[in-house]
């Protein structure tokens, strides 16, 4: 994604970035088949709405905990939670 500001780039996985984004697109097309409409007649995706789900809840924590896990205790300072907080809201 051009133009992404991310605090440090040794973090940054762009598969598993396009994996999330693959799995929100599964929650789309999942309502959209649910609702009747089929992107293509033979792509029918009912109910598999929560799988995407899960993926992009699984994956979001893990991209999201390396970090923590890599600067281990000292993650846990004032100057780096403020900074955590202010990036991810």
């Amino acid at each position: 994604m051009l133009g992404r500001n991310i605090s440090n780039k040794k973090f940054q996985m762009d598969s598993l970035d396009g994996l999330r984004g693959l799995a929100a697109l599964i929650v789309v097309a999942s309502h959209a088949s649910n609702a009747g409409m089929y992107f293509l007649p033979f792509l029918r995706f009912e109910g598999m709405g929560k799988s995407g789900v899960y993926l992009f809840f699984l994956l979001s924590s893990f991209l999201l905990t390396i970090p923590l896990l890599e600067k281990g205790k000292n993650i846990f300072t004032s100057k780096h939670m403020s900074h955590y907080w202010c990036v991810f809201r």
